[in-house]
């Protein structure tokens, strides 16, 4: 990595680090801004004594959503304005083309000159990478306006979870499946309003709309009951997290040369002592219905394949760089994939939603104070416009994607992390 002085600059005592944006992931549904607060001074713990403080800004999206609705909600959420899902998705789709007012965005100046970093758990990793493949396409403004994505234990190429609790290709749930029942359950609860979005928001209102009283929550048990609720649409997130669904969602897509892409890919053994955990992960260890035999689909964090976690697509047909162990990470390289692999780390071990309750794991720590690191290297390279010289580097790291690579960390990355 890019070796960092301490002492900063008059310029960057003047200027604001780049701003991070959180995203967390599937199911979350509570007051992220609370639970997370503190976060962001583990992310500025090893800035320069004079320098500004990076700012962390929490954007709440749909629970359930799928990847289309989540990512129109965190565009809304920072440049401010009305949620708007689009007049054709959302007749298509059969729910509310309108959801939340944001009257103020958390980051309205953000443009290709004012870009963000952001760092995603789970679902939000695959969220965040299709909103970066909106801008310019389906929403205002052009894919470098993301100055990193870093995805944490994120299911980037689906994970048979959704498979496995019941869902069904082409939109709804098995009946009486744990996904049927549990979505069936959080679905009435929110439509009853027996639990207030105080406490758990589910961040649905294209499904639920705003109403509350028993004249809507009678309408919502009836859609529920006819098969028109969030649960049985093919536009949610456990759909798109089925893998033949991510695989059709990856397709199209492509890296920007100017983005700093890196995933934290985190496995452990089954959890002996926590039976439905150790359920699930003997299910996804013996999935039918892998794209390929390698090992790696097979090994997981009790949610998401460690193969899901690397990069959107295989290794041959995109540009990434795994790194190996025990050895000195070479600069960040924009338009590439940075693979960091975790060992006996579960899917929350490093993004902990009860981090509060309880002492944050040595593991926890040291990734969110490097990570911050990390994203003052980048600032940095962007400050002093090295991105030339810092591609030309590529020839002395390993890199998937058609790019030499050297033969003393080739060998050493090769047999860890081959497709």
């Amino acid at each position: 990595m890019v070796e960092l002085d301490k002492e900063a600059s008059e310029d960057e005592q003047r200027l604001e680090p780049t701003p991070v944006v959180l995203i967390e992931g599937f199911g979350t549904g509570a007051r992220g801004e609370a639970t997370f607060q503190g976060i962001d001074d583990l992310l500025n713990q090893g800035k320069p004594t004079a320098a500004p403080a990076r700012r962390m800004l929490v954007v709440k999206c749909g629970s359930f959503s799928s990847l289309w609705d989540r990512a129109m909600e965190i565009y809304y959420a920072l440049k401010g304005g009305r949620v708007d899902y689009g007049e054709a998705h959302s007749r298509k789709y059969q729910h509310g083309r309108y959801g939340r007012n944001h009257e103020h965005g958390l980051y309205e100046n953000w443009s290709e000159d004012y870009p963000l970093h952001f760092i995603a758990h789970s679902f939000g990793g695959p969220t965040v990478f299709h909103l970066q493949q909106m801008l310019g396409t389906i929403l205002p403004g052009h894919s470098s306006m993301m100055k990193s994505i870093s995805c944490i234990s994120s299911p980037l190429r689906g994970t048979p979870m959704s498979t496995i609790t019941g869902q069904m290709e082409g939109g709804g749930q098995q009946r009486f499946s744990i996904g049927w029942v549990l979505s069936g359950a959080i679905h009435l609860a929110h439509s009853t309003n027996l639990i207030g979005k105080g406490l758990y928001d589910i961040g649905a209102d294209q499904w639920l709309g705003d109403e509350t009283g028993p004249h809507s929550a009678l309408r919502q048990v009836a859609n529920y009951l006819d098969g028109k609720a969030l649960a049985f649409s093919p536009d949610s997130g456990t759909q798109n997290m089925l893998i033949e669904a991510m695989e059709a969602a990856n397709a199209d897509t492509a890296l920007c040369e100017s983005t700093y892409y890196r995933t934290y890919a985190t496995s452990a053994e089954i959890p002996r002592l926590l039976p439905p955990l150790a359920w699930l992960a003997n299910k996804l260890a013996t999935f039918d219905g892998y794209p390929d035999d390698d090992p790696a689909w097979r090994e997981n964090d009790w949610i998401v394949p460690l193969k899901s976690q690397y990069h959107p697509k295989n290794c041959q047909d995109t540009v990434c760089l795994h790194l190996p162990p025990d050895v000195e990470e070479p600069p960040a390289i924009p338009g590439v994939w940075h693979v960091v692999r975790y060992h006996q780390v579960s899917h929350f071990g490093l993004f902990d939603y009860l981090w509060k309750l309880r002492t944050m794991s040595p593991d926890a720590l040291f990734f969110w104070t490097s990570h911050g690191d990390w994203l003052r290297e980048i600032d940095t390279i962007s400050t002093m416009t090295m991105q030339e010289p810092v591609k030309a580097d590529a020839e002395r790291v390993v890199i998937s994607g058609g790019r030499e690579s050297s033969p003393s960390l080739s060998s050493a990355a090769s047999s860890e992390e081959a497709d």
